[in-house]
């Protein structure tokens, strides 16, 4: 349903309403049966178009719930890609920090070598 289709719930019947009038000697005045029952009317009519109000807030409120769903879903999926490139990234970061320790290993190892090689031709 549109805007205007939503619109055109709320208030798109007019009714006339009419109160009948008595003549006195102060002028015409308005007869109290027919302006009770204009009142009457008045009031049924307000109270149908707050229900349609209500009906239109309810849809409207629940078009944004869904729409926060779908905005949710979407940072979700967004994040959920994130942490996969993430994870790539620290798996391998790990590959080159376990080459840069077996290297550091190699060096140690021939550090020691040549320690003892210099110790050797000391003695």
């Amino acid at each position: 349903m549109s805007r205007e289709e939503e619109g055109a719930d709320v208030g798109a019947e007019e009714e006339e309403v009419v109160v009948d009038a008595i003549e006195t000697p102060r002028g015409r005045v308005p007869e109290f049966d027919s302006t009770f029952k204009a009142l009457e009317r008045i009031t049924a009519r307000l109270l149908e178009q707050d229900e349609k109000i209500e009906a239109l807030a309810k849809r409207v409120a629940s078009r944004h719930e869904q729409l926060e769903s779908a905005e949710l879903k979407e940072l979700l999926s967004n994040l959920r890609e994130e942490i996969s490139r993430l994870e790539s990234r620290l798996a391998t970061m790990e590959e080159i920090l376990a080459e840069i320790n077996e290297r550091l290993s190699i060096l140690d190892y021939m550090a020691d070598i040549v320690e003892r090689y210099v110790k050797f031709e000391r003695d």
